[in-house]
């Protein structure tokens, strides 16, 4: 299964590997781009946003306020992220806490 959004109405399609939507819904925030979260989840990216959205419920459960967030990168376990912005490396867990920042 994947997800893609649809940036001009805010909604993302669930698909299987049939080639078929399986879920379709809008985000409670508008987002520019969503990334994999873990299971069950969704990681996204709206202009000075970053929020996780439960896709079972269609809920955020955390949500963080930065400023133009350019690359995201996830460990290994999807325990930890790091979010690469123009000047700055915030590093945070998976609800979205700030655990580190490096200027």
């Amino acid at each position: 299964m994947f997800a893609v959004l649809d940036k001009s109405s805010n909604q993302v399609f669930l698909w299987n590997l049939g080639n078929q939507i399986v879920k379709k819904n809008v985000l409670p925030i508008a987002a520019d781009a969503i990334f994999y979260a873990g299971p069950g989840n969704l990681l996204c990216k709206g202009d000075e946003r970053l929020f996780i959205v439960d896709l079972q419920r269609w809920i955020v459960l955390w949500d963080l306020q930065l400023p133009s967030v350019k690359y995201i990168v996830w460990s290994h376990d999807i325990e930890n992220v790091a979010l690469l912005l123009k000047h700055n490396i915030v590093l945070v867990d998976k609800k979205l806490v700030p655990t580190c920042i490096l200027l």
